[in-house]
């Protein structure tokens, strides 16, 4: 979740005189602590910028926890549902609605919800985090990756998208001894700013074993709530614990003492880490199949597919070929965190040309965005700078055969810094053609996509720069956060006088 404004939108002027310090706040007024009359009641639908008005438990929740952290184990599914759920509540409660996208969380994204996120999100219905009868503006950014047990990032893990500076561990804290993200107005007054999960650690902590309420806990506080709201859109329902067991009949035979039979295995070490689940890509024999005439493979088809090891980062803008493509921000790593696949056929063995698509738009595009071409031969590496592209342009001219899949990647890892603000590497089209194929006759156009009734995203850019403002308590007056450093888009005085820029979240995402 992002850092939003409260819903209350202030003039130029006053959000000056408040930056400067030229005007002071009213003391926040609290409601009685633990003296709420009547249960939380549950919001059963959702008006979402852009996308209109949708069924909470069926619908939303379980889009958002696809879109934002799809990937992970089920206990920080669990989590990542009521962590979506809170900023939710938090939203409507202030806002009265909530975006679509990384300003607030992502809904459209172009995947259904698994049924094991769909499970995630029923098991834990109508559950929210709050703290002294306030609902909790649960952040949370997809954070380092943890190399120790404990799941706690050290400088020397991995951050590829530099956002563990937001992330708390508040295990075992409480009251005013909590620790607050600077995502938020960090003032104990502030009851919503309980701190910040990173997806990378819950996922690090499911895998440990933890339930999805301590992984919690771990992030915002030994003495949050999980408060259940109740509704008729929240039945309490038992987990889905699978199919009854099979009755195996009587007991066997008693067949006496075990036989030795010698030492135990060796132990091979931990097993490899759960890479996720596998996308759900369409058999090679089912992707289009260039002949006489081209093929495209869209990113909208089954045939091309996209994963990121820190959670779901690709962010779909309305333009592009069939009007649509993927974005994801640059790293410089040695290795890639986002991957797109294209893959293809062809009818006969012979040489093709490949081309991507690329549409220029209001983010910069990569300098190196690195295809890797896999074909009869081996495998090239094509290094394309996005930002001249307009269009179609050319990977150049490959042997491919039928018995073998054309197959095309495209990571992140361009050797540019990830920033809010920086490059994106675009995945849109890949065209496979015989040789002598105009570059702009494309062919037949690939089947189009069911409508899934995700509706359109918001507006066409999702990545603005950040400009953090904080989350903070219904009644309490919003004050520039301090000390994110230069990289944490705070707002500030300049950005004021220049036009203020629109509030932006702490996250990327997803």
């Amino acid at each position: 979740m992002r850092p939003r404004d409260d819903g209350r939108r202030a003039g130029p002027l006053a959000l000056i005189l408040t930056s400067l310090g030229l005007f002071a706040c009213t003391d926040p007024v609290e409601a009685p602590v633990g003296e709420r009359a009547l249960p939380l009641a549950a919001i059963c639908a959702v008006d979402v910028e852009g996308v209109g008005r949708l069924d909470v438990e069926e619908d939303y929740i379980p889009h958002v926890v696809q879109c934002e952290n799809g990937a992970a184990d089920f206990q920080a599914l669990k989590a990542q549902a009521v962590a979506a759920r809170s900023y939710m509540y938090y939203r409507m409660q202030t806002g009265g609605s909530i975006g679509d996208g990384q300003h607030d969380q992502v809904y459209s994204c172009g995947r259904e919800p698994t049924a094991e996120q769909r499970r995630a999100a029923r098991e834990t219905a109508g559950q929210v985090v709050s703290y002294r009868d306030t609902v909790v503006a649960a952040f949370y950014v997809a954070g380092a990756i943890p190399g120790a047990p404990d799941c706690v990032a050290t400088p020397q893990d991995r951050d590829p998208t530099n956002t563990e500076r937001y992330v708390t561990y508040n295990q075992g804290r409480s009251g005013d001894d909590l620790i607050q993200t600077p995502l938020g107005w960090v003032n104990p007054g502030n009851l919503r700013n309980r701190g910040c999960k990173s997806q990378n650690g819950a996922n690090c902590l499911s895998r440990q074993g933890w339930d999805y309420t301590d992984i919690l806990r771990f992030y915002y506080g030994a003495d949050i709530t999980l408060e259940q709201s109740v509704g008729a859109c929240v039945p309490l329902v038992e987990p889905d614990m699978g199919p009854p067991p099979v009755d195996l009949g009587p007991p066997p035979v008693d067949m006496g003492p075990p036989v030795d039979i010698g030492p135990s295995p060796v132990d091979m070490g931990p097993p490899p880490p759960d890479a996720g689940p596998a996308p759900d890509a369409a058999p090679p024999g089912e992707c289009p199949a260039a002949g006489d005439s081209p093929a495209i493979v869209d990113d909208s088809d089954r045939c091309f597919t996209f994963g990121c090891a820190t959670g779901e980062w690709g962010v779909g803008l309305e333009r592009g070929f069939n009007g649509g493509m993927l974005l994801a921000p640059t790293i410089d790593a040695d290795a890639s965190d986002c991957r797109g696949t294209w893959r293809g056929m062809v009818r006969r063995r012979g040489e093709y040309d490949l081309a991507v698509y690329v549409e220029q738009g209001p983010r910069a595009l990569t300098r190196a965005a690195r295809y890797h071409v896999r074909h009869a031969d081996g495998e090239d590496t094509v290094t394309l700078d996005q930002r001249i592209i307009d269009g179609w342009a050319p990977l150049g001219r490959f042997t491919f055969d039928p018995s073998a899949p054309v197959e095309v990647w495209l990571g992140d890892a361009s050797g540019e810094p990830f920033s809010p603000e920086g490059p994106r590497v675009a995945y849109d089209a890949l065209r496979i053609s015989p040789p002598g194929a105009p570059m702009g006759d494309a062919g037949p156009d690939p089947e189009p996509e069911p409508d899934v009734g995700l509706g359109p995203h918001p507006d066409g850019s999702v990545d603005l720069p950040i400009d953090a403002i904080a989350a903070d308590d219904a009644d309490a007056c919003a004050a520039a956060p301090g000390g994110g450093g230069s990289g944490a888009g705070w707002l500030l005085l300049v950005g004021l006088l220049a036009g203020l820029r629109r509030a932006r979240s702490g996250r990327l995402a997803g």
